[in-house]
């Protein structure tokens, strides 16, 4: 399924958009079928962040220069560890606040990208956010994080969530190699990952990057309406 997130030429941030799916007209899931195709997507999209990711790093040998072994063993033993909390049903809750998630997320990002120094600034209004939005800007920048661990060679990378305009925006930006996205076929993993987590949640995405220059990928999730007050007779 190709991105139409690049067709405007001469922006430095094009919006990123899923193409639309084909569905034939009468098509009409019950319920049932789309609570199994949620549950399923849930799964795909797991073993995508967290099972691929660690099989891609242990199949290149890591993503540093020479293989280093100790970081190898890590990896297998952590991808070790949550495939078995999975098949045990012992999963870890994914955290309410946007901070913790991202926190969690570069964390975890650290294991794979070694070389690269990752920081997080959250501001405190970022904290308006229903488990929804929590969990496709923290999955959003898990995939965007794994990105500069394998393609970046970037030194510094930094995720910074605040809030402007009536809704909750997480940059992620690093210093690496950068790339020309006009040129750049997007895969799976912005795909879905990103762009369908963020879509799914009302939310948008935008990416400037050029070669030499680093990538910026920039998250935007509308905050919940306030709501009014109980006025009591």
């Amino acid at each position: 399924m190709p991105i139409s997130g690049t067709v405007r030429q001469g922006s430095p941030n094009p919006i990123l958009r899923p193409a639309p799916r084909r569905q034939r007209p009468d098509h009409r899931p019950t319920a049932a079928a789309r609570a199994v195709e949620a549950e399923r997507a849930e799964l795909r999209a797991w073993l995508h962040d967290r099972v691929l990711q660690h099989l891609e790093y242990l199949a290149a040998g890591g993503y540093a220069d020479a293989p280093d072994a100790a970081a190898l063993m890590r990896v297998a033993a952590e991808a070790a560890e949550e495939l078995r909390a999975y098949v045990d049903g012992d999963e870890a809750e994914a955290p309410r606040d946007l901070a913790v998630a991202l926190t969690q997320v570069a964390a975890d990002a650290r294991l794979l990208a070694t070389g690269t120094q990752i920081r997080v600034v959250v501001g405190p209004e970022a904290a308006e956010l229903s488990q929804p939005a929590v969990d496709a800007l923290a999955g959003a920048t898990r995939e965007a994080l794994a990105n500069v661990a394998k393609h970046a060679r970037a030194g510094r990378a930094t995720v910074r969530a605040d809030v402007a305009g009536g809704a909750v925006v997480v940059r992620i930006a690093d210093d690496g190699a950068g790339f020309d996205p006009a040129a750049t076929s997007f895969g799976c993993g912005l795909r879905h990952s990103v762009l369908g987590r963020l879509t799914a949640v009302g939310g948008t995405a935008t990416l400037d990057s050029s070669p030499g220059a680093g990538t910026r990928l920039t998250f935007t999730v509308p905050l919940p309406e306030p709501t009014a007050p109980e006025v009591v007779a």
